[in-house]
């Protein structure tokens, strides 16, 4: 119990040491969500014009592979808000030599790459995969009960678990390659 209390409050004070970043470097935030921003809607265009020449792939509608894609995208997206900075590791920590500082810190050294950097686009993610998600939702006339809904965070948490264990693993190929960036990309 203490050690959760403890957690969180590290990662708070990480999280406001991020907003104050962004407060000072607002136009690096506003060009990272209007990229990101740019980057969902060209997908959802290319999806869009492809079923406007086709009306299924496989057994698969626009709308349920909207729907897929915006329950990726709210997956990817949390993942991404939290969890991004272990990509760091992968490109440069282990080159350059900063990594041995998370050792000689009194956190472990996994939870201080995760707090050291909050990534506040990821949110835009996390909006636009709702947004199709429940989108796609409603012209499929889904109706989740309770247990649709414990499936959905099931899911999403095993998602989550899925997307860290990734990286995670493919960045440590770095501790014996000394790079394991394009590993991470292709993986």
């Amino acid at each position: 119990d203490r050690f959760m209390i403890k957690f969180f409050s590290i990662y708070l004070a990480f999280i406001k040491q991020q907003i104050k970043s962004l407060i000072e470097y607002k136009f690096d935030f506003l060009m990272g969500m209007t990229a990101l921003s740019v980057q969902h809607i060209s997908i959802f265009l290319i999806l869009f014009a492809v079923f406007t020449q086709i009306k299924t792939i496989g057994s698969y509608s626009f709308y349920e592979i909207l729907f897929f894609y915006g329950y990726s995208q709210i997956v990817r997206g949390i993942d991404h808000v939290y969890n991004d900075n272990i990509w760091v590791v992968g490109w440069d920590k282990i080159r350059d030599g900063s990594f041995s500082k998370y050792l000689v810190r009194p956190i472990n050294a996994v939870s201080h790459i995760i707090f050291e950097r909050f990534q506040f686009d990821g949110f835009g993610e996390v909006i636009i995969g709702i947004f199709l998600f429940v989108f796609s939702k409603i012209q499929l006339g889904l109706v989740f009960g309770i247990k649709g809904w414990v499936i959905f965070i099931l899911f999403l948490i095993s998602g989550l678990i899925i997307y860290f264990a990734i990286k995670l693993i493919t960045a440590a190929i770095a501790f014996w390659t000394v790079s394991s960036g394009e590993v991470m990309i292709v993986v």
